[in-house]
């Protein structure tokens, strides 16, 4: 990750939205921006469209294939640590919410509802935010997500450390 930034935030466009089965620390927050295809998180697999929104949590394997080889794909990708802003935050009593949902992404997250309505407009400004307004985009989205809890759970079972 660049110095001046706490966690990642750009879009990611064929061919360099092809990336094989994989995991990392980083929880990533995904939106779809074109393209479609099959979606595979952890023991999960389904179906992501244009203007789906995915949540991965930390070292969960995934990977999302185009439906078609000559299809383009593109998705913006929201990648950060779960303490990236120290060890302390997620402590605060204030902050349960936001520790709870990172633990239930874990399984994996695909978005519903009127949540997707409420965020994507927010994902897709992060690429561009800067300063403190990028992490006040971040952390709206996540406080959205926490309280609205309009999500299916993708994975049934843990699949870390695979």
């Amino acid at each position: 990750m660049a110095s001046d930034n706490s966690f990642v935030a750009r879009t990611y466009r064929t061919p360099h939205f092809e990336v094989p089965w994989h995991q990392h620390p980083e929880i990533e927050l995904i939106l779809f921006l074109e393209g479609e295809g099959n979606a595979f998180v952890g023991n999960h697999v389904g179906n992501f469209n244009a203007g789906d929104i995915y949540l991965i949590g930390t070292n969960l394997p995934h990977t999302f294939q185009k439906a078609e080889a000559d299809m383009v794909t593109s998705a913006v990708v929201v990648q950060f640590l779960h303490n990236c802003w120290g060890d302390q935050l997620l402590q605060m009593p204030e902050c349960r919410c936001i520790k709870t949902l990172f633990e239930t992404a874990n399984a994996g997250l695909k978005l519903k509802g009127e949540t997707v309505d409420l965020i994507r407009p927010m994902i897709s400004q992060l690429e561009n935010a800067v300063g403190f307004n990028r992490i006040m985009l971040l952390w709206q989205c996540l406080g959205i997500i926490s309280a609205r809890k309009e999500y299916d759970l993708l994975s049934s079972q843990n699949m870390a450390n695979l």
